[in-house]
């Protein structure tokens, strides 16, 4: 996965990924970073990866440029898919597919 040398990857998303969203915060939860635009919830961080949720045809942007389902495993061992697919790693620095994708996850407003 990709991490800027010296930088923090949450602080590296937030300043430089998602610099074109207005109202950006983020939240930490269940070990990942639950991240906002205002009061819309639409991505996750979680270790060195970025999950957005999955809103007009961001997943199929996604999915065509490898970015796979945030998946993960209960403690009885029953696997759960949620409705948000990774950026990939070699297209986080990519700033016009960036904006593509959270137009359609947040409209307009990027």
């Amino acid at each position: 996965n990709y991490t800027p040398s010296g930088v923090d990857f949450h602080d590296w998303v937030l300043g430089d990924v998602f610099q074109s969203v207005p109202h950006i915060r983020s939240r930490k939860m269940f070990g990942a970073w639950g991240v906002y635009s205002g009061d819309q919830f639409f991505a996750i961080i979680d270790t060195s990866v970025v999950y957005v949720k999955n809103l007009g045809t961001a997943s199929d942007i996604l999915a065509t440029a490898g970015g796979k389902p945030f998946v993960w495993k209960s403690k009885d061992g029953a696997v759960h898919t949620m409705n948000y697919t990774s950026i990939p790693d070699d297209r986080l620095e990519d700033a016009q597919f960036v904006a593509r994708v959270l137009r359609e996850v947040l409209g307009s407003v990027v």
